[in-house]
């Protein structure tokens, strides 16, 4: 029910045009609403948005910027599209949503790829922590 009502507010706030107003750490966190999304237009959206963000940023000599650049923050990104393209889903949710793993997720999930995602480690060891509890 958060997430929803934080995309919401994320859309209305872009359409209004109100990300010039905010400063730019602001304009990164509302952009997550759209991240966080199993919707590949909202990604690419998200994605695309956080780039010009960063890109500013990295130009205006942001100190923030140049640390999300360099932890591959644009790269984890840009990843999120090309995970929703190939499973139309984040596989690293599975567990925690109670969905079953397609095999090539499976794989995907197993594999040194994923754990390029600094996100993916974090939804995995909730993954494990939550199995290790009894919540499955």
């Amino acid at each position: 029910a958060g997430d929803e009502l934080a995309y919401q507010i994320a859309i209305k706030a872009i359409d209004a045009g109100i990300l010039s107003r905010l400063l730019r750490i602001e304009r990164i966190w509302i952009l997550f609403p759209l991240m966080r999304r199993e919707e590949l237009a909202s990604v690419e959206r998200a994605v695309d948005l956080l780039s010009h963000v960063v890109e500013e940023g990295i130009r205006e000599g942001d100190p923030e910027c140049n640390t999300i650049s360099r932890k591959r923050g644009l790269r984890t990104w840009s990843l999120q599209v090309e995970l929703l393209k190939k499973y139309h889903r984040f596989p690293v949710r599975n567990i925690l949503l109670g969905r079953q793993n397609t095999p090539e997720e499976t794989e995907y999930l197993q594999s040194s790829e994923q754990a390029f995602s600094s996100t993916s480690g974090f939804h995995t060891m909730l993954g494990h922590t939550f199995s290790t509890v009894g919540i499955e």
